[in-house]
């Protein structure tokens, strides 16, 4: 609670204090009133959603994560569409910093090797329990995306250790494909979620901002700056 006291960003859940009670302890934060993107997703035919849905609130999602990764120098480690809460108006709010990770840490914190997050969207180095920093949830927003345009996770059955450490995911468009949606997507978000979940941390996107800018910076693809700017 005190480490994410400190986090002030119009998309990120505010959180006031921590309470003692006579039912135990209790967390003030911020109300929102919206949906998570799980529930969001799941209202979909399929599952899934299409790029365009996405674009007027990605913008706004990034230049939270680079906010907390740059400025507040916290890396959320557990970014995932139940932690993304989209409110009325397309604002996203980043949930749950509560096993976030100061990235300053010292390396001796780690002297347990435990991995913390969710499996499915674990970078390799999060799931080898290694010291965090912001290509994990560079990793877990890809993985999150992948997530709400084909309806399921990049892996989800079978060995998943072995999955996020050695194979790669299939296409957006195959899976998509194989749940029923017959839009393909565009080569673009193709590849910049493929970055994303680049097993080298080395070659994922540097920031969050840099997806926004490489999916802006493509011919036909969807501006998502002019569509925030719009909800905003």
């Amino acid at each position: 609670t005190r480490r994410t006291r400190t986090l002030t960003h119009p998309n990120i859940v505010r959180i006031h204090d921590l309470h003692e009670g006579a039912d135990g302890p209790a967390i003030a934060m911020e109300l929102v009133a919206g949906e998570s993107l799980t529930s969001w997703r799941m209202r979909r035919p399929h599952g899934g959603v299409e790029p365009a849905d996405i674009a007027p609130w990605l913008p706004g999602l990034a230049a939270a994560l680079d906010y907390a990764h740059a400025t507040a120098r916290v890396v959320h480690r557990d970014l995932k569409p139940a932690n993304l809460l989209l409110t009325g108006s397309a604002q996203i709010k980043i949930a749950d910093f509560g096993i976030a990770c100061a990235a300053t840490e010292s390396l001796a914190r780690l002297s347990t090797n435990t991995a913390v997050g969710t499996l499915v969207y674990m970078s390799p180095q999060q799931l080898w329990g290694e010291f965090a920093t912001p290509a994990d949830d560079i990793y877990a927003l890809g993985a999150t995306l992948y997530e709400l345009l084909t309806g399921e996770p990049p892996f989800l059955r079978g060995d998943l250790h072995w999955q996020i450490q050695e194979r790669e995911p299939p296409s957006l468009t195959r899976r998509r494909a194989l749940r029923g949606i017959s839009s393909p997507v565009s080569e673009t978000w193709e590849q910049v979620i493929a970055a994303c979940l680049a097993k080298d941390p080395a070659r994922r996107p540097a920031s969050a901002g840099e997806i926004v800018a490489r999916l802006e910076s493509s011919g036909g693809t969807v501006s998502l700056t002019v569509r925030a700017q719009k909800t905003a």
